[in-house]
């Protein structure tokens, strides 16, 4: 059975950026979701995406809104990648969502490292999740039938 690729997607309005990352992420076997600005950042999050890296400065709606509405609704990571390099634009980051805050300009190889790091800790928290809730389900059944 062939394992799933990770899906990232990549909110930016600067197209060399969104190539770039696209390059790297799908170098490394990953697949990848281009938005060119926030609105269209929330309108593709979808349950399947495993990490979104969002700019904060971009057109209809900004990295923090997007980051906020996106948090509403799914819990992988987000990691910022923007030239907002200022103390209280990385606490606004954190505040609307955000696991990690990148300043650009940014290493390749630091950028995939975090990528990989936070999809290695939410692949090992979702399976321990499910193996719970599984382990539930079967001490409920047992609890059923002793009971009777």
């Amino acid at each position: 059975m062939e394992e799933k690729k990770r899906k990232i997607l990549i909110a930016d309005d600067e197209k060399e950026i969104r190539e770039i990352l696209g390059i790297l992420l799908r170098g490394e076997g990953y697949e990848t979701v281009m938005a060119e600005n926030g609105s269209e950042a929330v309108e593709l999050a979808e349950d399947d995406v495993d990490l979104y890296i969002l700019d904060v400065n971009m057109p209809f709606k900004d990295g923090f809104s997007a980051a906020a509405e996106i948090r509403k609704k799914h819990y992988a990571p987000i990691i910022f990648l923007t030239a907002y390099s200022g103390e209280s634009d990385k606490v606004m980051g954190f505040s609307a969502g955000a696991d990690d805050y990148i300043v650009k300009p940014f290493s390749n190889m630091e950028l995939l490292m975090r990528v990989k790091a936070h999809l290695r800790r939410t692949g090992s928290y979702m399976e321990k999740m499910m193996k719970s809730a599984s382990e539930k389900s079967v001490d409920s059944d047992l609890i059923a039938i002793n009971d009777i």
